[in-house]
């Protein structure tokens, strides 16, 4: 059985959340969200523009999940 392989409009339209931090800025109150979100957690607004987030930064936490 051979794999699929995905479209190029689709590899094209994802290339950007692949190899990029992209987030969303809250134009109401500032707050930063990663991933990009359709309403800001803090105020509720839906005026969202999306930011390019730094290449670095600080992990604060991770999961680790095993499976059998």
């Amino acid at each position: 059985m051979m794999g699929s392989t995905p479209s190029v409009p689709r590899v094209w339209r994802e290339r950007i959340i692949k190899y990029r931090l992209i987030g969303s800025r809250c134009t109401n109150c500032g707050k930063i969200s990663y991933p990009p979100r359709k309403a800001c957690p803090r105020c509720g607004s839906v005026n969202l523009e999306k930011i390019s987030l730094p290449k670095r930064g600080k992990v604060l936490s991770y999961t680790v999940i095993r499976a059998p």
